[in-house]
């Protein structure tokens, strides 16, 4: 009995095997990603990964400018004459309304003088020829005429005033005087150059862009600048005035 009990669990062992075998040989192959994988288990992929961020882009670019002062004129005179008198050494600092250049003003002044004798002598005739109408001793044509000549009288002095007036050159503004050209005791003419004067509180820099930047540029924007004088300094300037012209030639802006 016990023989017979042995062979049954052997028979079944038996046969659990060859089902097992049959089993596995059927099963279908796994790929060899899946082969390499099961290899490699446990190791970490290497990922790389950026935080999203928002970022304005910038459009630069570069060009070649001058550099001019804020404000600068070159002093002329509006009437013919000689200096007497150079109120300024070259390279100062000048106010604005300082007398700069005195030209000989004898004769306007005395023409003024004569003016001023003249207007007195028209004022009185016209104040008394108003007291002789209202007594009806005189024509109003009288007194009329007699207003014109008053008229007259301070037109003539007017213009003696303002002939004085030109002898005498005042700085326009706050700034610094250049090299002077003339002495005491030159004669100019009207318009000839006498000195310039240059306002240097501001620099301003003149420079052309390509006309893809015309919407792109804005009174307000910063601009850095470099100056070959001063090497290895940085300078902030600000866009102050655009031109709205396109420079047919070169396509450019000016700014």
């Amino acid at each position: 009995m016990a023989s017979k009990v042995i062979y049954t669990v052997v028979a079944v062992a038996g046969i659990a095997v060859a089902s097992g075998a049959a089993w596995w040989l059927q099963k279908p192959k796994a790929p060899d990603s899946a082969a390499g994988n099961g290899a490699g288990a446990g190791k970490p992929v290497t990922v790389e990964a950026a935080k999203v961020e928002l970022a304005r882009l910038s459009d630069d670019t570069q060009a070649v400018g001058s550099l001019r002062s804020r404000r600068g004129v070159v002093l002329r005179p509006e009437v013919s004459g000689r200096i007497t008198q150079l109120n300024f050494t070259d390279g100062q600092r000048v106010r604005k309304g300082q007398v700069l250049v005195q030209f000989d003003d004898q004769l306007p002044l005395a023409q003024v003088q004569q003016s001023q004798a003249e207007l007195s002598i028209a004022r009185a005739n016209q104040k008394r020829n108003q007291e002789l109408v209202a007594q009806n001793f005189i024509s109003q044509r009288s007194l009329d005429e007699s207003a014109a000549n008053l008229q007259v009288a301070e037109a003539k002095l007017s213009l003696a005033q303002a002939t004085a007036a030109r002898l005498k050159i005042l700085a326009p503004f706050d700034g610094i005087a250049g090299i002077r050209l003339v002495n005491v005791g030159d004669y100019l003419k009207d318009g000839a150059d006498i000195v310039n004067i240059e306002d240097i509180e501001a620099i301003f820099v003149d420079f052309r862009l390509p006309e893809r930047f015309q919407n792109k540029v804005k009174r307000g924007q910063t601009a850095m600048l470099d100056i070959d004088a001063l090497p290895g300094r940085k300078y902030t300037a600000q866009i102050q005035a655009i031109d709205p012209l396109i420079n047919a030639d070169g396509r450019s802006i000016g700014i």
